[in-house]
């Protein structure tokens, strides 16, 4: 069977133009010529050959066609037609609600009330004709004028319903839905209900409400939230303590609505539409509303320390979700936050086993952005308490996306400036805060690493330094109060810039302290402080020896994909020519020790620096890739299952027009790109495959994000995703640019 294309005509409906195109069909805008109107044109291509589909199919556009609701897309009509089924339906001239939030961000109280309203009256008019919609999300309601006192909402896409009365004709094992909205009684094999539906219903409240999905993350990590986070609720006091009548009943109402046990929602669709209209009705006593712009500049200082802003996990205060007295906490998750695309497929599979205990699969399908859920939002992202730190590198608030985060600090410049860079997979959107770094820290030389050095799930701030001879750690957990460590400085140890890794695999980041420049014959040592309760344990050496030949400096990198980093070391030597030659080495961590894997092997890397690397997953196969810096562009180093690194293959070249640009910043006198602090990866367009990111002088007065995306292994770009101001102020007599540096949240590598 060919699937129409636009132009063709099937019965009286010409093809206009492509609407959308999900996993059922492919959606048309056509012109009925017998009564010149638009309609929308659904053709379905899943399974139809399937005689037992078709019979589904004709069944249940019946039942569709008797729903008279002016917040239900109205059937037109349905047939066959050369072996196409379609369906004919009131074509609505608006967008969906997951793409109108994405656009606008979320809605006001009142009209995100009153919109629901309409999708729960919708409902009601479903539920008493036996019908059940079995997909309630942003991308199946319709919004006619949105933004207008003439919004109008239809409920769309009853494709996959069926009449609650009649036989099952599901295939065995599937469960149709999508994970953003799914009851947690779906996940686990039980038929959909009217109170299933009702549960979606909260979902797409929230996310009006918000901008969000209730519970963001991966399929795997959505499920299981579903089924034990807490549920989500708007804070119902101002910041003076005035509490807001109407916020209380949203909360309230929610609690229902997205109840674990179906027996506890509430009893129709018709009491949740008055209930709604109520709240739109009502006026807040005393509180604001919920705001629909949250500020994203605050300002944070504490007497010598300070966190770094507001947590990247953590929303504003005047959008953070509360949890309700008596909870459960999600399960803490000690597995590692840097799962390949590979494994999380595995997870969702295993989920799927597991949970529903007979193999359920889920059916993810007509939607044109199956993605509207997750992404549908711009602005700060609240989350619920306790959820692991999200496996997407760089991922800072949970959506999937990688981010950013930018410092600009020097002694003079306190408090010094920090912007947090949020991807929505095209771009970053730049938020300007202060912080106020530790005294120590501005006086000696140091860095600030993200990490979980607590293993709640969220990101701490390892703040580390050297002054008098002395390491110096200060972390500012994303809860609780902060904890210092101090050591005394061993010969040629890094201790202002040490490694931050899950070193023990027991779900908490520790430290390790590299002596980078052994001279005179001396071994190589690694000193490694575990993460404990409240603080680090003193180091201790996993490393000693051997005595490698000239200088060396390790890096963090994933040899194996299981998530856990070991360390890749470069080892430099000068010969007699004065060239430098290099060598890779693999050390695996064994949880208590570093142990040597695979032959040191030789690269032959003229104009690449060896001590400036990153590491980066660019195949999103799960082993990552150490990254290089060189004169004609960028070069990456991969390892085999035995841990023996190939030799360095390019992955991106600097085109004609910018090469000599390139070779001027990548190894003269500048050298912008070879500061190991102006560059990093994060998955920015949250596809898997790590991108590469560098700081890049703009002139005198800026420095542009510039972004390498990264596609089945290579790399291509630069795009600027943003631009940050830079100002003399505070500089110190260092040029401005000097003094910016990229904040790791995968391990200061």
């Amino acid at each position: 069977m060919r699937v129409p294309e636009v132009g063709d005509q099937i019965g009286r409906f010409r093809i206009d133009r492509e609407i959308g195109r999900g996993g059922m069909g492919v959606v048309f805008a056509a012109t009925d010529t017998r009564l010149d109107r638009t309609v929308a044109l659904k053709v379905l291509t899943l399974a139809l050959d399937d005689p037992e589909f078709l019979h589904r199919f004709d069944d249940e556009a019946a039942i569709l066609a008797r729903l008279d609701s002016p917040h239900v897309v109205r059937i037109i009509d349905h047939d066959v037609h050369g072996e196409v089924p379609h369906l004919v339906m009131q074509y609505v001239d608006g967008p969906d609600l997951g793409t109108h939030l994405r656009a606008h961000g979320p809605l006001a109280v009142v009209d995100a009330l009153r919109l629901c309203g309409q999708v729960a009256r919708g409902l009601d008019e479903a539920h008493r004709h036996g019908v059940l919609h079995r997909d309630v999300k942003l991308a199946n309601v319709l919004v006619r004028s949105p933004g207008t006192a003439d919004q109008h909402a239809y409920l769309c896409d009853f494709g996959i319903a069926r009449a609650a009365h009649r036989p099952r004709r599901t295939g065995a094992g599937v469960v149709l839905g999508s994970w953003s909205t799914l009851a947690p009684e779906r996940a686990d094999g039980a038929p959909a209900t009217p109170a299933s539906d009702l549960y979606a219903l909260g979902c797409v409240l929230w996310s009006c409400l918000t901008g969000l999905p209730p519970y963001p993350g991966v399929e795997a990590e959505v499920a299981i939230a579903h089924a034990q986070a807490p549920i989500p609720q708007l804070p119902v006091a101002d910041q003076h303590g005035a509490r807001d009548d109407r916020t209380t009943g949203i909360n309230a109402l929610l609690r229902r609505l997205l109840a674990k046990d179906p027996a506890d929602r509430p009893a129709d669709a018709r009491s949740v539409r008055d209930e709604l209209e109520r709240l739109a009705g009502s006026t807040s006593s005393t509180g604001p509303e919920v705001p629909t712009a949250p500020s994203r500049t605050p300002t944070v200082e504490r007497p010598a320390v300070a966190p770094l802003g507001p947590r990247p996990t953590a929303p504003p205060a005047s959008l953070a979700p509360t949890i309700p007295p008596g909870s459960p906490a999600p399960p803490a998750s000690p597995t590692p936050r840097r799962r390949s695309r590979t494994v999380l497929i595995a997870g969702v599979v295993t989920l799927a086993v597991v949970v529903a205990g007979v193999g359920i699969a889920l059916a993810l399908h007509d939607d044109p952005d199956s993605s509207d859920e997750d992404t549908a939002a711009t602005g700060d992202r609240p989350t619920t308490t306790g959820s692991a730190l999200p496996p997407t590198a760089g991922d800072l608030d949970g959506d999937g996306l990688g981010d950013l985060t930018v410092l600009r600090l020097t002694p003079e410049l306190q408090p010094a400036v920090r912007w947090t860079l949020t991807s929505d997979g095209v771009s970053l959107d730049a938020a300007e805060s202060t912080v106020t770094a530790p005294a120590v820290w501005t006086e000696g030389q140091g860095r600030l690493v993200l990490g979980d050095v607590d293993g709640d799930g969220r990101h701490d701030e390892i703040w580390s330094s050297v002054a008098d001879a002395t390491v110096h750690i200060d972390v500012l957990p994303a809860e609780g109060e902060p904890w210092e460590a101090a050591w005394p400085l061993a010969d040629w140890t890094n201790g202002d810039t040490p490694l931050v890794a899950d070193f023990d695999h027991d779900g908490r980041d520790d430290l390790a302290f590299v002596n980078e420049v052994p001279i005179d014959g001396q071994p190589a040592v690694i000193d490694v402080a575990l993460a404990g309760d409240g603080g680090f344990e003193d180091p201790t050496t996993w490393l000693e020896g051997p005595v490698f030949d000239g200088n060396y400096f390790p890096h963090l990198v994933d040899l194996d994909g299981d998530g856990f980093e070991d360390l890749a070391v470069d080892l430099a030597t000068f010969t007699p020519d004065f060239r430098f030659t290099y060598r890779l080495q693999a050390l695996r961590s064994t949880t208590d020790s570093f142990e040597l894997v695979g032959p040191e092997v030789k690269h032959r890397r003229q104009g690449f620096a060896a001590n400036h690397q990153v590491s980066a997953d660019l195949d999103g196969d799960g082993p990552e890739e150490l990254i290089y810096a060189g004169q004609r562009g960028l070069a990456a180093s991969r390892f085999d299952a035995e841990g023996t690194a190939a030799v360095a293959e390019p992955v991106w070249e600097a085109p004609a027009d910018q090469a000599a640009d390139w070779r001027f910043r990548s190894t003269g006198y500048e050298a912008y790109y070879l500061r190991p602090d102006l560059w990093e990866v994060s998955d920015l367009d949250g596809d898997g495959d790590d991108d590469v990111v560098f700081l890049r002088p703009e002139g005198d007065d800026a420095m542009a994000v510039e972004v390498y995306r990264a596609e089945d292994g290579t790399l291509s770009g630069p795009t600027v995703w943003a631009t940050l101001p830079c100002s003399e102020e505070g500089s110190g007599g260092e040029r401005c640019s000097d003094t910016f540096q990229l904040v790791s949240s995968t391990g200061g590598r």
